[in-house]
């Protein structure tokens, strides 16, 4: 796996609900008006047998990425579609699993999220049969309501059919696209019996091209068949749609045509980790289409994520004076003679003082700066810049090494302590990148001193100083130099599933969470400490000594946090779609369904007086 940009890391764990009373709630307060309650009001007619009542037409397309279909239409190879658009409310960076870390969505995947809308079902996890669901389906759930929801399915895959049988009132497994295509129009133009509130096609055509001949170039391009696939593709969705514009009472039947995809493809590249929006197989488009609505297009708002904290400040005085270990006893690196294990120590640190600050200690583990057994990080009072030093190591080093100033942004200061036999060595990188190397002559380290950010004896009590310590790490392995080169900036280590040296991370204080602000304790988030329970707990945490909170956010090069629950929402999931079927349709959403989904307030183009 491999990390490029601020935006990555990881899905969502908070699970969405809504209602269709609180979607209309959201419309009121995302500059809606009462012109626009009054069109939901009159227009969300009940469900049933009355042709003035709403209805869906859903069309799935299996394996259509976003970033596909987008192609397609930028170059004339989807028109239809085109066409639609300026009556939809759509996106091309639709996502199919935003909640969880899976290596690979499968199409088996995308269909389950899709059809459920939840992503416990087990599917792409510890099973792959569809018809083996662990959750129902939504048309299934619709089948309890009063209101007698009736839904017919075309399908040429059997699968689909199966597992869906029982749900529909009618499933007719078909032999190919074009036939589904011809049953869904001679359905839509049989004007002597009552359609159902859901007609769904599902099209399979792009996924039969993709399996076939594959759906991306080596580039991460979709390939020329799978553009075929959907131009193709692109047909039948419009003699579908001017079928339906042909029945008489069109207008008064409200119809919500939906075009969806389950998942964008198999993709067998380098994905970037947990970055759900650059993930080929995540994509999806999705389209909400009635001649009513405006044309809005749904995008991240933003290619990176600010870093947002709730941490303490240091400085000489007026400050937060230190955050100490509670046992002293607890992360110590040893010495040549007794240990020979290796060790990182990483931190971010912002200094917002406009000037050259004074030596204040910035992390150690040691009686006194620069001397005794241990250690200590300091600010050099010289440019304010950053110095090391080791008991028995002369060389000092910090002499011009890299600033940090006000503005500035933050600096990643990682320290590789690596175990070398009879001379060990000292590696220091800032921002993953390696800029000096030490012999340590004399290392010893071990002493009773707890592991302290801020001040210890002999520390400069200056004022000069405002600067916060974030994010600080201790390991027992030497962390390689590629993998501080990709992966310096990540934050919420925590959060991240499966990360690679959750195991080696001995103590994880990542100083600026919103639940331990204003508080007196920097709790150890490493999987030893007390926030999971491990077996240093109550003994890992750092206690503040005369701690003084501040807040920021920042867009940062040298941050990378975890998106927020809002990030992966600025789009259609393709768990939304239940939700969004049901309040066109007038069903509230029974929270013991569970739905993960979010409900879209749609833009219409005309509202009346």
């Amino acid at each position: 796996m491999k990390m490029k940009s601020c935006r990555l890391m990881n899905g969502l764990k908070t699970i969405g609900k809504i209602t269709s009373l609180a979607m209309l709630t959201v419309c009121c307060f995302s500059s809606c008006n009462k012109n626009f309650e009054r069109v939901l009001t009159e227009d969300y007619g009940e469900s049933g047998t009355n042709y003035q009542q709403g209805k869906v037409l859903l069309i799935l397309v299996d394996g259509a990425a976003g970033k596909a279909v987008q192609q397609a239409v930028n170059t004339a190879q989807a028109p239809r579609i085109r066409g639609l658009i300026d009556n939809s409310m759509y996106t091309f960076e639709g996502l199919a699993d935003s909640r969880t870390n899976l290596s690979n969505i499968s199409n088996e995947r995308g269909w389950a999220n899709l059809l459920t809308g939840v992503t416990t079902h087990e599917v792409g996890e510890t099973k792959e049969d569809l018809e083996d669901l662990a959750t129902p389906t939504f048309l299934s759930l619709l089948k309890t309501s009063p209101k007698q929801i009736s839904s017919n399915l075309f399908s040429a895959n059997q699968h689909i059919v199966s597992a869906l049988e029982g749900d529909v009132d009618r499933g007719d497994r078909l032999t190919n696209d074009a036939a589904v295509t011809d049953a869904l129009i001679d359905q839509i133009s049989n004007t002597s019996e009552e359609i159902p509130d859901i007609s769904i096609a599902q099209l399979e055509g792009v996924q039969k091209s993709g399996s076939a001949e594959g759906f991306y170039d080596d580039a991460g391009i979709p390939k020329a068949n799978v553009i075929e696939a959907i131009h193709i593709v692109d047909g039948q969705i419009g003699a579908m749609v001017d079928a339906l514009r042909e029945r008489p009472n069109f207008a008064k039947e409200n119809w919500l045509v939906i075009v969806t995809s389950n998942y964008g493809g198999v993709y067998t590249g380098d994905k970037e980790e947990g970055d759900f929006y650059d993930d080929p197989e995540r994509n999806t488009f999705t389209l909400l289409y009635s001649p009513r609505l405006t044309s809005s297009l749904l995008q991240p708002q933003a290619a990176e994520i600010r870093y947002n904290y709730f941490s303490p400040w240091y400085s000489g005085t007026g400050g937060t004076d230190n955050a100490i270990v509670k046992d002293a006893t607890l992360f110590n690196m040893g010495s040549r003679s007794s240990d020979t294990t290796s060790y990182t120590i990483q931190f971010m640190i912002y200094d917002t003082w406009p000037n050259a600050g004074d030596g204040h200690t910035i992390l150690s583990k040691r009686p006194r700066v620069n001397n005794g057994p241990g250690w200590n990080i300091r600010m050099n009072s010289s440019g304010g810049n950053v110095a090391v030093n080791f008991e028995g190591n002369s060389a000092w080093g910090g002499e011009n090494w890299y600033q940090i100033r006000k503005n500035n942004p933050w600096r990643v200061y990682t320290y590789v302590y690596k175990e070398c036999g009879e001379i060990d060595s000292l590696f220091c990188y800032l921002d993953g990148v390696e800029f000096r190397r030490e012999r340590l002559w004399n290392d010893e380290m071990r002493n009773d001193e707890p592991l302290t950010i801020g001040k210890i004896e002999g520390s400069n009590y200056g004022l000069n100083g405002h600067f916060f310590v974030n994010n600080v790490q201790f390991y027992d392995v030497a962390l390689p130099a590629d993998y501080l080169a990709a992966n310096y900036c990540k934050t919420g280590l925590d959060k991240i599933d499966g990360f690679e040296y959750w195991d080696n991370l001995l103590g994880y204080w990542p100083n600026d969470r919103e639940i331990d602000h204003g508080g007196t304790i920097l709790p150890d988030y490493s999987k030893y400490g007390s926030v999971y329970g491990g077996e240093n707990a109550g003994r890992s945490d750092m206690v503040l000594t005369n701690p003084i909170w501040e807040t920021g956010s920042m867009l940062d090069p040298n941050v990378c946090p975890n998106p927020d629950d809002a990030f992966f929402r600025e789009v259609f999931n393709t768990v939304d779609l239940p939700v969004q079927i049901m309040a066109w349709l007038g069903i509230s959403v029974d929270r013991q369904w569970q739905l993960e989904g979010l409900g879209w307030p749609l833009r219409y183009r005309v509202l009346t007086n």
